[in-house]
């Protein structure tokens, strides 16, 4: 009797034991699962503040005005200038010197970009010029996050966050309160930020779609089919968003059909 006693006694401690694990494991989950949703809604509350501050101002700024977005790649050297445009630029874009940019992109703190950041943060510091410097996650891309000490370098620099695509499904509508969606290019910011600003036509220079390398012969390295998926998909946003913008490509190369293509050079339509 007390062999059987004993035995069921230890059959009830271990059974005792395996449900305070099992109950331990749930709660180390629960609390695991707290902390995130608290990171993410200290994340979510800070990216609200921030657009908030730095994009209300810019809604429908532009309405009724015309964009040019300039982007790197070779082709941008044959554009000739648009006339009464607003004119956006990414990177290294700002090198142009036949150019004065009204507004200017960048969100990478990797490879070249810290060769010419200085200059970059600093550009015609004494105008009206609008940088935005972009936050990226730092958990997904550790050493591209610009540091804090360039956004103090100029009166007219702000800063946005930009997510990666694999962490948001869509582009962002109301940038004043979400971060932007990325597709692996600077230029998806930009142009969600051009929508926002509500103008007439988005001319794209420079997007060339292909690992040509940059107008300065530099090697890029580009991911060539998702950069042009984000664009098929960036097409389909604004048809439902904004409508009445019309977006251009301007002598595009690895872009071709999928917005309105537009050659100044051939005549044939070659590029």
């Amino acid at each position: 009797m007390k062999n059987k006693f004993i035995k069921i006694f230890d059959f009830d401690i271990y059974k005792v034991i395996k449900i305070c694990k099992i109950q331990l494991k749930i709660f180390n989950l629960f609390k695991y699962v707290e902390a995130r949703l608290m990171l993410c809604a200290s994340k979510a509350l800070s990216i609200n503040n921030l657009h908030q501050k730095v994009f209300t101002k810019y809604k429908n700024c532009n309405n009724g005005k015309n964009i040019v977005i300039v982007a790197t790649g070779p082709s941008s050297k044959n554009f000739k200038q648009i006339n009464d445009a607003i004119y956006l630029g990414v990177n290294r874009a700002f090198m142009f010197d036949n150019i004065d940019f009204d507004y200017l992109f960048l969100q990478d703190y990797s490879g070249a970009t810290r060769e010419y950041i200085e200059e970059f943060v600093n550009y015609n510091s004494s105008q009206n010029t609008k940088i935005f410097l972009g936050i990226i996650d730092d958990t997904i891309y550790p050493n591209s996050v610009i540091p804090e000490q360039y956004a103090l370098k100029n009166k007219n620099i702000e800063r946005y966050y930009v997510v990666h695509p694999t962490q948001k499904k869509t582009f962002t509508y109301d940038i004043s309160t979400e971060p932007f969606k990325d597709a692996y290019s600077v230029v998806f910011p930009a142009l969600q930020f051009a929508l926002w600003t509500n103008p007439q036509k988005i001319y794209l220079v420079g997007c060339d779609c292909n690992l040509s390398g940059h107008f300065d012969k530099k090697d890029n390295f580009l991911r060539v089919k998702e950069v042009i998926d984000g664009y098929k998909e960036f097409k389909k946003f604004k048809e439902i968003y904004y409508p009445d913008t019309e977006i251009i490509s301007i002598n595009p190369v690895g872009l071709k059909g999928i917005f309105k293509d537009e050659y100044q050079n051939n005549e044939d339509g070659g590029n």
